[in-house]
């Protein structure tokens, strides 16, 4: 069996790496024997990958899966990079810290069997998100950065998370760009599709995270983004 995640985009035109990341097609190689399949370097995969997996844990957590997704592509090509390029483009993007820890700690975990591990707060935070990070913790990060770039206060984010900014719903719905009056339409066609479709609305529990956590919690996430090299609190869900 395999799950296949696909994204429309990896990163938005406004973010710093998109100029790095944009060009990806031309910079990659036509199969030996296919007239429409390329591949990326090893280089520039593992970019994204890691591009992909840092997004998630600062926008809500990266599960223990991810970790083992450097670990298999590390095993298999590290003789094989161009550390060069490798650590010139993450130093650009400004992944190098992370890419580092992640690396670490995932030959710590995978490499050899170990009788017993110890967890610092970085690996307790991957074990604890799940596969691609814990609902609450991106709604208290995306809660808090609102909030604190528009003197908002919880409800009002609340009342725009039911009823998003022009500048939030114009990735899902493009229609929005080009017309904003019908900014309304894009309300309704986000919701239709998230009760009717998705079927994945829990009233009472979008209520609770968005209003119950404390700045203990947000103190927390600070520490751990900038232990890994991350500066401010997160960035907006792109994509995923």
């Amino acid at each position: 069996m395999m799950n296949i995640e696909m994204h429309a985009t990896l990163v938005h035109e406004n973010e710093e790496s998109y100029p790095l990341l944009v060009n990806q097609l031309d910079r990659s190689t036509k199969r030996d024997g296919y007239s429409y399949s390329y591949e990326m370097s090893h280089e520039d995969f593992y970019i994204y990958m890691l591009v992909h997996n840092s997004n998630h844990f600062r926008i809500g957590g990266m599960g223990a899966r991810m970790v083992l997704d450097s670990y298999v592509f590390l095993k298999n090509h590290q003789s094989e990079l161009d550390y060069d390029y490798l650590n010139v483009m993450l130093e650009k993007i400004g992944i190098a810290k992370y890419e580092k820890r992640v690396r670490e700690i995932a030959f710590n975990w995978f490499a050899k069997p170990q009788a017993e591990l110890k967890f610092d707060d970085i690996e307790e935070y991957i074990l604890l998100s799940g596969t691609l990070g814990r609902v609450d913790v991106g709604t208290m990060i995306n809660s808090h950065k609102t909030i604190t770039e528009n003197n908002k206060s919880k409800f009002s984010y609340l009342v725009s998370s039911i009823f998003p900014p022009k500048s939030e719903m114009q990735y899902k719905y493009p229609y929005v760009k080009k017309t904003p009056f019908l900014l309304p339409i894009s309300w309704c066609h986000m919701w239709g599709k998230r009760l009717f479709v998705d079927r994945n609305i829990n009233f009472k529990s979008g209520i609770k995270n968005r209003m119950s956590y404390t700045d203990e919690d947000v103190n927390l996430y600070k520490s751990l983004l900038d232990e890994m090299g991350f500066d401010g609190i997160g960035i907006n869900n792109f994509g995923n």
